[in-house]
């Protein structure tokens, strides 16, 4: 599906690139992941932006979603290149070299919970806050994000923390009630 790509709140919507202005800049956060990493494949095999520009932690400049500053200067370098017009967030945190996803209620630690929370609800509005306001207010302007929306990040986290309540590795969901 060379030049599209499909959404996935709702399979049948479809983003066709070829509706962008070619003289046009598309931004992708968090390309060094697998979605990521495609999505920037996909925007540069379609030839349609002027500018294809993607962050990571290894791009200069780097982003850090701890890290507000980095995430201002990824927005205002992209803007550089030319008008905004496709914005894809891809970031997103389950575990690194120093913490490793919870298998069990033991295993929770505030300090790891609330750091995934910051990377996974907070970093991608803190992206939001620094780009929106560099988009073009007429034309054909597309902008997603994991963490959209913003508001029901709370009520993933608590999704997460219950689907912990398992034995052997095994994940399982129960409601908090039946929690013992």
């Amino acid at each position: 599906m060379t030049g599209q790509l499909k959404s996935s709140s709702d399979p049948t919507s479809i983003v066709d690139l070829e509706s962008f202005p070619k003289a046009s800049v598309a931004l992708v956060f968090g390309s060094s992941g697998g979605i990521g990493g495609a999505l920037v494949e996909a925007i540069g095999a379609a030839n349609r932006f002027e500018h294809a520009v993607s962050f990571s932690r290894n791009t200069s400049p780097s982003i850090d979603l701890l890290d507000e500053s980095s995430l201002e200067r990824a927005a205002t370098f992209a803007a550089a290149k030319g008008e905004l017009r496709l914005v894809i967030d891809a970031t997103g945190f389950l575990h690194d070299e120093r913490q490793e996803p919870e298998k069990g209620w033991r295993q929770l630690d505030a300090a790891k919970l609330a750091r995934s929370f910051a990377l996974n609800a907070i970093g991608p509005a803190l992206i939001m806050k620094h780009v929106l306001p560099l988009l073009p207010r007429s034309g054909k302007v597309y902008s997603c994000t994991n963490a959209a929306p913003i508001a029901s990040a709370a009520s993933r986290m608590r999704l997460r923390a219950f689907n912990l309540a398992g034995t052997c590795g095994e994940w399982f969901r129960r409601r908090p009630p039946r929690l013992r």
